[in-house]
């Protein structure tokens, strides 16, 4: 195996570190249900059911048993706000939130990109010479979107049902 310069080395320490703290990040504003973890991010799914009254209470959901790994929950974090997850893999792609928005008039459903550990383990497979798993964690990435964002509609109808 050839030895690696320092530049090198730090070139591929670096990346790795920085997505490792990012993922961390990630991990531990979620297990906390930090407010504001979950109202902030790049959001990838937004969906809105307008409503003729303005609830007291936005319904935390209710979950039916998940696929394989996945554990969904909720956490109600205020009257009109609603943090969940809804993984169909192990890890979730998106963070979701269940609010009513004032201005809209309406109940809606944000869900925020949560890929911090698939990058990390993206760009370890890539540095550690393992390209053809890329395509295999992308396929994982978008099925996951996919299904996650199913029952993020599923939330949304299921709450404006209930309120």
């Amino acid at each position: 195996m050839p030895e690696l310069t320092p530049t090198e080395f730090f070139g591929f320490l670096l990346p790795i570190a920085c997505l490792g703290i990012y993922a961390i990040r990630e991990e531990i504003g979620m297990r906390r249900w930090d407010p504001e973890f979950f109202r902030r991010g790049f959001c990838v799914f937004r969906k809105s059911v307008p409503l003729a009254a303005w609830p007291s209470e936005v319904p935390s959901p209710r979950f039916e048993s998940g696929w394989f790994f996945s554990k969904k929950r909720s956490n109600r974090l205020g009257p009109r706000e609603v943090a969940f997850l809804v993984p169909t893999l192990n890890s979730p792609v998106m963070r979701g939130l269940l609010r009513y928005n004032e201005e809209s008039r309406s109940l809606e459903v944000v869900g925020q990109l949560h890929i911090g550990i698939v990058a990390l383990f993206g760009f370890g497979f890539a540095a550690g010479g393992f390209t053809l798993a890329l395509p295999m964690l992308a396929l994982l990435v978008v099925w996951g979107y996919w299904g996650e964002r199913e029952s993020f509609r599923q939330v949304l109808e299921e709450g404006a049902r209930r309120v």
